[in-house]
């Protein structure tokens, strides 16, 4: 893995994945309440979008100019955190 290209005029994303860098996994990106605590967060929406990847939920918040924080779910079960810098 290697970024999310975001299309924010479109209302979606697509993964940079592979060693060619290919886009690929596209998600839905949109305002939403999180799962973790009720706040308003970005959701990054796969359920639609991908065969692979449509038991996943990314929620993020920018923390700080241009720096994201995500919780990644596999279900409504959170499996990990990450980072996002824009």
């Amino acid at each position: 893995w290697q970024g999310k290209i975001f299309y924010r005029e479109k209302g979606y994303l697509l993964n940079k994945i592979t060693p060619l860098s290919l886009e690929f996994v596209k998600a839905e990106v949109y305002l939403g309440k999180s799962w973790l605590d009720q706040e308003e967060s970005i959701i990054l929406d796969y359920s639609q979008t991908s065969f692979i990847a449509q038991k996943i939920r990314d929620e993020i918040r920018e923390v700080a100019p241009n720096i994201y924080l995500g919780n990644a779910y596999w279900e409504k079960y959170r499996v990990l955190n990450f980072v996002l810098e824009f």
